[in-house]
């Protein structure tokens, strides 16, 4: 007898089972990050959150360093009808996408990856949805600017982009 291992199962993310707009996992409209896995091929992520008609939403979506995926994002305003909106870069396996719905309501993501095939735990990405038109509040911004060797010449570059955005 010869003894051949079985593969090992791919474990799917915290959010699944997301695999249809009926199963759509909430994110809150806060910037506060999820991570997810295309953890089987042809696999896609319904994620829905709730808009409010006349604000502007910031949809981001970057697979993790060394992660194969490359994503495509579609959004949907009723689980029945076609994409309201749709982006997949060619030059970039990331996605950004400002929304302003029109009426208050539910707003569905799928996210996919461009080759269905590329899957497993390595296959992962990270996603927020942010309101743009909200004041963020009191923070502080931590500004560093340095030199890599002495006699740069890129550092009179680095210098006047740090006092810019320190002014």
């Amino acid at each position: 007898p010869t003894n051949t291992p079985s593969p090992t199962p791919v474990l799917p993310d915290i959010f699944e089972p997301d695999n249809d707009c009926s199963a759509a996992q909430t994110i809150p409209p806060n910037g506060h990050t999820q991570h997810h896995t295309f953890h089987r091929s042809s696999d896609q992520d319904w994620i829905r959150f709730d808009a409010i008609a006349g604000a502007t939403y910031q949809i981001d979506a970057m697979p993790l360093p060394d992660s194969p995926a490359d994503l495509v994002l579609e959004l949907y305003t009723d689980c029945t009808g076609l994409p309201d909106d749709s982006q997949g870069y060619s030059f970039s396996n990331a996605v950004r996408l400002e929304y302003a719905p029109s009426a208050t309501g539910a707003v569905y993501l799928r996210l996919l990856n461009h080759d269905p095939a590329v899957a497993g735990a390595h296959v992962a990405y990270r996603l927020s949805v942010r309101r743009l038109d909200q004041d963020a509040g009191p923070g502080a911004l931590i500004l560093v600017a340095g030199r890599k060797r002495a006699n740069d010449p890129a550092q009179p570059k680095i210098t006047y982009v740090a006092r810019t955005v320190y002014d």
